[in-house]
């Protein structure tokens, strides 16, 4: 059987089946499954992605997704105050707060199939090796005419029901620690002035995030439980402080700031649900979780980050704050109740 075919049989056998899940079954990116399509439920688009992206308030309200393999983020809401700058790009909406990071958008679609057991048109967007970097969905209040209106003016020539990628790069092995100063890399940690100059900080010293943590010393980066996201997520919802929760793919960073209404342990996964935010998080996939805390202008910033086998930081929780604010000691109290390790 072809792709194709083989893709029509697992919908007879799991007609809910994820496009993601069914291509990781299949043993191919997902771009390449959706890619069959064309022609009968997605449609191909050029790549001027920016301009797309500042035409998306128009639908209305939509569902944003960005995920991982161990986390999956939903906000519904509006595309406002988009800002692309190049290969950057900001949505800072009320509900939708996004980091665009467009040099690895590479392939987009225009879909409308049935997936979960509905019809959801939306637009796909995935990087050079296949993997989706971000998702908006329609919702009942979009306007439908407005996406019609986007796909055919972005509509790509090229409707081939093929697409090939690129292998994913083998990653470059970390400096070894002997090769790095310590008492330098802690003095210019100590000297951080805003939460963004860590990557700075990281591509001074040519380290991974990981590595970053673990040499920072244990007043500045600790270990605590794998459990640990779990155990914050339900503190935090009973003592209603507001956080942030940060979680990315490599072409997207997506923010939830506000209240958790609601907390679901369906293992493997470790639900929120609000009205317009839902978390999906593996718990099984943490492997490293740390407590990190960085020097800025208005004080320490705590925050929670978690890591797969593979060292990639797969999630981050702060507690709601914005420049000029110094952290809540409600969000420093409940990281004080986070075990150690």
């Amino acid at each position: 059987m072809n792709v194709k075919e083989q893709w029509a049989y697992l919908k007879q056998e799991h007609p809910n089946l994820p496009t993601w899940n069914a291509a990781k079954l299949l043993g191919i990116s997902e771009v390449e499954l959706l890619a069959n399509k064309c022609g009968c439920g997605a449609r191909r688009l050029e790549a001027n992605w920016g301009e797309l992206i500042q035409e998306l308030p128009k639908l209305g309200k939509v569902k944003a997704l960005t995920r991982n393999a161990e986390a999956i983020h939903e906000k519904t809401g509006e595309y406002e105050n988009v800002s692309i700058f190049g290969n950057m790009g900001l949505v800072l909406g009320r509900r939708i707060d996004l980091r665009l990071f467009l040099k690895h958008w590479q392939f987009g679609f225009a879909v409308e199939m049935e997936s979960q057991g509905c019809e959801m048109p939306s637009f796909q967007f995935f990087d050079r090796n296949g993997t989706a970097v971000h998702k908006v969905y329609l919702t009942p209040e979009s306007d439908s005419n407005v996406f019609e209106e986007l796909t055919r003016r972005f509509l790509s020539k090229n409707q081939y029901p093929v697409q090939s990628v690129l292998s994913p790069e083998k990653s470059t092995p970390p400096i070894p620690d002997s090769k790095i100063d310590i008492g330098l890399f802690h003095r210019e940690w100590d000297a951080l002035r805003d939460t963004h100059d860590f990557i700075k900080l990281q591509h001074k010293f040519n380290v991974t995030r990981q590595q970053a943590l673990r040499l920072a010393g244990t007043e500045r980066a600790y270990q605590v439980s794998s459990t640990s996201v779990r155990q914050l997520l339900e503190i935090v919802q009973e003592n209603e402080v507001e956080i942030m929760i940060f979680v990315g793919s490599l072409g997207v960073i997506q923010i939830h700031t506000g209240l958790i209404s609601r907390v679901v342990v369906k293992s493997p996964y470790l639900k929120v649900i609000n009205s317009n935010f839902k978390l999906h998080f593996r718990e099984d996939s943490v492997a490293y979780c740390w407590v990190v805390l960085k020097p800025t202008v208005d004080g320490v910033v705590t925050s929670l980050e978690t890591f797969n086998a593979a060292e990639q930081n797969t999630s981050m929780f702060f507690g709601k704050r914005k420049p000029g604010e110094p952290e809540l000691e409600a969000w420093r109290q409940v990281i004080a109740q986070l075990p150690k390790k």
